[in-house]
């Protein structure tokens, strides 16, 4: 997984902020960045990605959840997933 912000309009999304770990699902990680608003890709583990634009982040102390729902295809993705794992389930019985 990739998470990487830029400041707004800028094409260049820089570099991974996950320096290559993994956030598996619940999990977090803290950024320290100044009060601002910036644009931020975040691509999966299956290589689907995210462009999210205007996050000010200086509303609510800075706090950014992120969640399926807030990306189409990951939501897509989530729910293909569910579809795949549940037609598993069925053939196996």
């Amino acid at each position: 997984m990739d998470i990487r912000l830029t400041e707004i309009d800028n094409p260049d999304f820089g570099p991974n902020l996950l320096h290559g770990d993994v956030l598996l699902p619940g999990e977090s990680f803290s950024l320290d960045v100044g009060c601002d608003t910036f644009d931020a890709r975040v691509i999966d583990e299956t290589g689907a990605t995210c462009d999210l634009f205007d996050l000010d982040l200086c509303l609510n102390d800075a706090v950014w959840v992120l969640t399926n729902s807030d990306c189409p295809v990951f939501s897509a993705a989530a729910k293909a997933r569910a579809a795949n794992e549940k037609v598993d389930a069925s053939t196996k019985q």
